[in-house]
């Protein structure tokens, strides 16, 4: 697998998000999640690009089980990370919809799905 497939698709969907989190601008049910969304979006480019150079290292890896392992562990440590994100902008901006949370959660689907495809293709290359 080429890896520039990683590089071009990260920046396809980082455009769709930009253009996704403008959208829920516009809807004043979701106005106060949309710093949230943007920093979601921050937040999920570095965590894919860091997970796309771990990926890289554990597929090289003699240690057949260190991919198992770092899936597993990207998985709880972003979980983790994202309940604290959302956690610390509600008591700091105490959004007074409770949508607020949806343009987050749609970016973080969007790069899951991507992070799920391109660490299936980058191990099956291997």
């Amino acid at each position: 697998m080429k890896y520039n497939f990683f590089w071009k698709y990260l920046v396809f969907l980082s455009l769709v998000s930009v253009v996704l989190i403008a959208i829920s601008a516009l809807f004043s049910v979701f106005r106060d999640g949309v710093m949230l969304a943007i920093i979601g979006l921050f937040f999920m480019v570095l965590t894919s690009i860091a997970y796309y150079y771990a990926t890289k290292k554990t597929l090289a890896s003699p240690n057949k089980m260190a991919f198992i392992q770092l899936v597993m562990m990207t998985v709880v440590l972003k979980i983790i990370l994202i309940m604290t994100i959302v956690a610390l902008y509600y008591k700091a901006v105490k959004p007074q919809s409770k949508y607020f949370i949806f343009p987050f959660l749609i970016i973080y689907f969007i790069f899951s799905v991507f992070e799920t495809i391109f660490s299936y293709k980058m191990a099956k290359s291997q």
